[in-house]
């Protein structure tokens, strides 16, 4: 996943150079993901911004990015009661993050709230998918967010 995202920023990279990029270029992104299955749904918001910009003659780049991930039951949490191990996994096109919880009593909640922030970062693309795993007790539930058009 990171792969990709380099070859297509250092493409961007390529492309800007080539067309005389002077002064600074900054672009900002805000997207907003969403999915759903049967039992879980998810919302991933990003914001982030890339600039661009000449340094002695080399074209350079600035970004950071915010991303949250939610991730929620849908159904009652008391169906949740039986549960004894759960985790979350997602991937992003420049990353991603997994929780992974062992529960001794009933999980006491239904939503479930990611964050990954940083600077020098790439910033998620907007046609990405973002994958996410939902185990409960072994058994995997996919769900895939798309950007919210």
């Amino acid at each position: 996943m990171k792969n990709r995202a380099i070859i297509l920023l250092s493409l961007l990279l390529v492309v800007l150079a080539l067309n005389g990029c002077s002064g600074k270029d900054t672009k900002v992104y805000n997207y907003i993901f969403t999915g759903e299955n049967e039992l879980w749904s998810g919302e991933y918001k990003v914001d982030g911004k890339v600039t661009f910009y000449k340094e002695d003659g080399t074209l350079k780049c600035d970004s950071n990015h915010l991303g949250i991930l939610t991730v929620t039951y849908k159904k009652d949490i008391s169906e949740l009661s039986g549960v004894k191990d759960l985790s979350i996994d997602y991937d992003t096109t420049v990353g991603g993050g997994k929780l992974t919880e062992h529960y001794d009593n009933p999980p006491d909640q239904k939503t479930f709230t990611f964050r990954d922030d940083g600077t020098g970062a790439f910033v998620t693309n907007k046609d990405a998918i973002i994958k996410v795993t939902v185990t409960v007790d072994g058994a995997p539930q996919l769900l895939e967010l798309k950007l919210n058009k």
